[in-house]
């Protein structure tokens, strides 16, 4: 009974470990504005750090994961030119290293390499007054998009630690953009639809996502900003057996520093995970780095 349990839970941790870590690629402050047309490359470094996993009434349970993701993330984005609405392109590949104390076990587990590509696509529907590429004074942005994680990463099934999750996630997306002086607002809504590991039989539960970003530009050069991000899932099913009181819950909060340096634009964020249900909690260092071609 409880290696059956043991498996569950690990099976849950790293469908969940993935989509965590991947929740928060796109959200940063500005992220949600329309950028000049031209290619782009972004990294993102970060480091995941968790020792607890929250149960089903939000309580830690005993014992301690000893989880770590390092992971650098390379987006190559590309913005063509248009006399209509903005549209983008990105393509996130992601390389990296995730290891964790067994339970069953009590070993360090750990396993690197190319995790789940994700391929994007974006359009920006609305404009407000004064709307020109690269003019953001004041006005608000909208728009939609696609988010598709390609099972392409590292995978084991007989090993709890892998960089990769062996099964598509399909995220359509509405995202909403106003800049109003030095302030600033980004909100993005994700409904995550999550298919079946065909090696496990393990079909995670759908999520639904909310990613916030407010910030205030204190120079031209200098931003800071708070964020809060909140995840809400479905029971996940085992062979086509739904089991009870495993959905997702988790909210996220959390500052970060943007700094733009000529043509590199630098950002650091720190999220806390503060509370959840059946979800790990941990600390999330994130880091991002843009270069214009």
């Amino acid at each position: 009974m409880e290696k059956d349990f043991w498996i569950l839970i690990l099976s849950v941790i790293f469908i969940l470990l993935l989509s965590l870590a991947g929740s928060s690629r796109a959200m940063d402050p500005l992220d949600n504005l329309p950028c000049p047309p031209g290619f782009y490359f972004i990294t993102y470094p970060f480091f995941y750090r968790v020792d607890d996993y929250l149960d089903k009434d939000g309580d830690d349970l005993p014992g301690d994961l000893g989880l770590r993701m390092s992971e650098v993330l390379f987006r190559f984005t590309y913005y063509p030119p248009t006399k209509g609405s903005p549209y983008s392109l990105h393509t996130i590949v992601p390389v990296g290293r995730v290891e964790i104390t067994n339970p069953m076990t009590g070993h360090k587990e750990s396993d690197s390499g190319l995790g789940d590509v994700t391929l994007i696509g974006a359009i920006w529907l609305g404009k407000s007054e004064g709307y020109l590429y690269g003019n953001f004074e004041t006005g608000t942005y909208y728009g939609v998009g696609l988010n598709v994680d390609v099972p392409s990463g590292s995978y084991d099934k007989n090993s709890v630690a892998n960089m990769g999750s062996n099964q598509w996630d399909i995220r359509p997306m509405l995202f909403y953009a106003g800049l109003h002086g030095p302030l600033s607002v980004d909100l993005t809504l994700y409904y995550n639809f999550r298919l079946e590991n065909k090696s496990t039989d393990i079909k995670p539960g759908d999520e639904f996502w909310l990613e916030t970003a407010i910030g205030y530009a204190i120079t031209k050069n200098l931003r800071i900003a708070g964020h809060l991000d909140y995840i809400s899932g479905r029971d996940m099913e085992v062979g086509g057996i739904k089991q009870s009181d495993t959905a997702t819950k988790l909210l996220r909060l959390g500052p970060s520093v943007t700094y733009q340096l000529g043509k590199l634009n630098l950002l650091f964020k720190v999220l806390f995970d503060v509370e959840g249900e059946n979800t790990p909690k941990g600390t999330l260092f994130w880091g991002r780095a843009i270069a214009l071609f």
